[in-house]
């Protein structure tokens, strides 16, 4: 418990410097290598690539970001798991930052003797922006094991996403009123993922994943594609 807890609070360390202007949704799934027993952990942490929920205020749609994730079998047929995300470009542009801080769980539907599971992954997460929550997000996506190859374990999921900001917008980029004269707007999609675990030991994987996206909002008549790539270490416990 000692081992969670300070995995939980640096979690909680990579995601407090959002104080920039923008808010940044992670699209990533990041499982664990394979569905994890009652008492056991998954850490990730990787760099990223974070679509921009205002492109018109940072003047760019893709932000360079860094993640960090833990997954923790409740029971057999249920983890949890929490994660921090924040964008690295603001260092560098003197912009500052934004990221979000979110919680999963993975609920196992089906597993075979070949190592082949399902399971429905609900997610949601609070996006800030300085200092404060300006924006939540919510989603449901279906992930698959695949079987092993090796040390290669690969893994997808297949979901769908929508995401509220709840300040005004410079302007109407993939936004939706919600009621008429409303500051809150939703941007919405459907998100794939697809992603490998190299594993470089028993408890030491790398990995890799993609993530891709089709946004689009109604009020504006506008649909854009996301791609979204992730490189990490991981480490299971």
């Amino acid at each position: 418990m000692r081992l969670l807890s300070i995995v939980l609070v640096a979690i909680a360390l990579v995601s407090l410097p959002a104080l920039g202007q923008g808010l940044a949704n992670s699209l990533s799934i990041m499982l664990p290598a394979r569905p994890l027993p009652s008492g056991r952990g998954d850490l990730q942490v990787g760099a990223l690539l974070l679509p921009s929920g205002r492109p018109d205020l940072i003047d760019r749609s893709m932000s360079k970001g860094a993640e960090a994730v833990v997954h923790y079998g409740i029971w057999s047929q249920l983890a949890v798991g929490i994660r921090g995300w924040t964008d690295l470009d603001g260092i560098t542009r003197r912009i500052g930052f934004h990221g979000g801080i979110g919680a999963d769980a993975i609920v196992m539907l089906a597993g075979d003797t070949t190592h082949h599971w399902t399971g429905l992954m609900p997610h949601g997460a609070l996006l800030l922006d300085n200092g404060s929550v300006e924006g939540v997000a919510a989603g449901l996506r279906f992930v698959i094991w695949f079987p092993p190859n090796g040390i290669i374990a690969p893994y997808g999921g297949l979901g769908a996403i929508a995401q509220w900001n709840t300040v005004p917008l410079a302007s109407d980029y993939f936004a939706l009123s919600l009621s008429p004269g409303s500051d809150a707007k939703l941007e919405y999609g459907v998100v794939g993922n697809l992603g490998v675990s190299i594993h470089l030991s028993p408890s030491i994987r790398a990995t890799v994943e993609l993530a891709g996206g089709i946004l689009s909002s109604v009020y504006i008549h506008s649909t854009a594609g996301v791609v979204a790539p992730e490189v990490g270490i991981a480490w299971a416990f």
